[in-house]
């Protein structure tokens, strides 16, 4: 079930004592402590956004791992930017609502205002 992957998602070998994920050029924290996001550093809320209906997402995901678990951020450089170091976790999946400066194929670039 989707409440077993996130449980097992928390539960990783990475998260467990400190509910960071520390990548290559960001760190991803899921504890309490957050402070304020940089170029570095990512601090999640568990809470939905206004804009996003997390139960109507679940409601219509078919797939067994992708997008679980989804995390959705207002703001980052590049989507891709978590993904450079050590694997997450099977069907991690990070959506930016914008995105500042992603590089897409061939090189070039990849931009979006707020909300595409």
């Amino acid at each position: 079930s989707r409440s077993e992957v996130l449980d097992s998602f928390f539960e990783s070998k990475r998260l467990l004592k400190t509910k960071t994920l520390v990548q290559n050029i960001i760190t991803i924290d899921f504890s309490p402590n957050l402070k304020f996001p940089s170029e570095t550093y990512l601090p999640i809320k568990s809470e939905s956004p206004p804009n996003f209906n997390s139960s109507l997402y679940m409601s219509h995901l078919t797939t067994s791992h992708l997008g679980q678990p989804l995390i959705l951020v207002p703001t980052i450089s590049s989507s891709m930017v978590p993904f450079t170091g050590p694997p997450i976790f099977h069907g991690f999946t990070l959506v930016p609502q914008q995105q500042l400066s992603g590089q897409g194929r061939g090189g070039n670039k990849w931009l979006s205002p707020p909300g595409c």
